[in-house]
C-alpha cells in the first residue's frame, strides 16, 4: 500500500495510498524502505533466473542515455546546496507561489541556488572542493596505473575523504 515518488530533492519518498508522506525516519519509513529494497532485489533476481533480462535490449540507447543523464542532473542539483552549505530548495519560499506538493521542480532548484548563492559557507565550499580533488586524484591519477598495489591504494579515496571529513 505504498508507492514511490521520485523527486529532485528528496529521493524516494514512501507515501500512503492517500498521498500523505510517511513520517521520515519513523518505524514505518524504515520498514517501507526495507520492503522496497527487498522487492527491487527480488524482481531483479526473478528477471535474471527467468531469462527476461534480454528485454532491456529493446530499449534504445538514446532512451537509456537520456534517462541516465536526467537522473545525473537531478542528483547533481540536489547535492549542490549541501556542497555550498546553503539551504535546499523550499517550495513555499519561491516567489510566494503555492505548490500542490512538497518538492521543487528543476528550474525552481536552479532559481533557489542563485537566490541563496551569496549565503555560501566558505569552510563547507573548501571542504567540498578539497574532497572532490582528492577523489579525482585517487581515481584518475593513482588507480589508472597497471600496478595492483596502486589499484588498491586508488580505491581507498572515498575512505580517505570520509575519514578526513570526520576528523576535520
Amino acid at each position: 500500500k505504498v508507492f514511490v515518488d521520485i523527486v529532485c530533492d528528496q529521493g524516494a519518498v514512501p507515501k500512503q495510498w492517500n498521498g500523505e508522506p510517511v513520517e521520515e525516519e519513523s518505524e514505518t519509513w524504515v520498514l517501507l524502505a526495507e520492503a522496497l529494497a527487498f522487492f527491487a532485489g527480488f524482481l531483479q533476481i526473478l528477471l535474471c533466473i527467468s531469462g527476461l533480462g534480454h528485454l532491456a535490449e529493446f530499449i534504445s540507447e538514446p532512451v537509456i542515455a537520456g534517462f541516465t543523464s536526467a537522473a545525473a542532473v537531478l542528483i547533481i542539483c540536489s547535492q549542490i546546496p549541501s556542497l555550498l552549505g546553503i539551504p535546499k530548495c523550499d517550495p513555499a519560499d519561491l516567489l510566494g507561489q503555492k505548490h500542490k506538493g512538497e518538492e521543487c521542480y528543476l528550474h525552481e532548484v536552479v532559481y533557489s541556488l542563485g537566490k541563496h548563492l551569496h549565503e555560501a559557507n566558505i569552510p563547507t565550499v573548501l571542504c567540498s572542493v578539497v574532497s572532490m580533488i582528492v577523489l579525482f586524484v585517487f581515481n584518475y591519477k593513482i588507480k589508472r596505473n597497471d600496478s595492483f598495489v596502486r589499484t588498491i591504494i586508488g580505491s581507498l579515496g572515498p575512505l580517505v575523504v570520509v575519514l578526513s571529513s570526520i576528523i576535520f
